[in-house]
C-alpha cells in the first residue's frame, strides 16, 4: 500500500455490519481520514429517478474525507433515494436507511479493536501479502510421466 510506504499511519477496516465491506483509514495527528474505492455503487438504485441519477453522477468513484463529511454525504444520498422510492411507488429496503449505510464506516476503536458503535467492525494494520513459491507447473499426471523417463509404446 502506498500509503504505508510513505509514510501514512493506515489501516484496512472491514465491517459487516450493512454486509462485508472494506474501507482504508488514514489517521493523521487527530484527525480520521476514509479511503474507500468503490464508494459511488454503494448507492446505486435499480430504478432510480431522474432527479437520483444526476445527483449519483455527481458523486465521485473514490472517496477520500472526513468521517464526518462522509455522513453527510450518506445521509444526502439515503434521503434522495428515499424520494426516488416513494416517486417509483417502491417499499425502501432496510439496508437503504442512513444509520445502515453510515454503519460501514463507523470508527473503530484502537484500544478493544471493536467498533465505538457496533461489534461488527475490525480494522487491521496492512502488509505486503505473503509471495508463495511456485510450484512446477503441468499436473499431477504430467509430473509423473516426466519421471518415469524414456517409454516405449507400441
Amino acid at each position: 500500500m502506498r500509503l504505508r510506504v510513505d509514510g501514512y499511519e493506515t489501516s484496512l477496516c472491514k465491517t459487516s455490519a450493512g454486509g462485508e465491506y472494506e474501507y482504508i483509514e488514514v489517521l493523521l495527528r487527530d484527525m480520521r481520514l476514509i479511503v474507500d474505492i468503490d464508494f459511488k455503487s454503494q448507492f446505486e438504485l435499480a430504478r432510480p429517478t431522474a432527479t437520483y441519477k444526476d445527483l449519483l453522477n455527481s458523486l465521485s468513484q473514490v472517496y477520500v474525507g472526513t468521517e464526518k463529511k462522509l455522513f453527510k454525504i450518506v445521509s444526502l444520498m439515503c434521503s434522495s433515494a428515499k424520494q426516488s422510492y416513494k416517486e417509483m411507488k417502491l417499499h425502501i429496503p432496510p439496508w437503504r436507511t442512513t444509520s445502515y449505510m453510515q454503519a460501514k464506516w463507523h470508527k473503530v476503536s484502537k484500544n478493544k479493536g471493536e467498533s465505538e458503535n457496533s461489534s461488527s467492525s475490525k480494522c487491521i494494520k496492512w502488509s505486503p501479502p505473503k509471495i508463495k513459491p511456485k510450484r512446477p507447473s503441468g499436473s499431477a499426471l504430467t509430473i509423473q510421466f516426466s519421471n518415469m523417463g524414456s517409454i516405449n509404446c507400441c
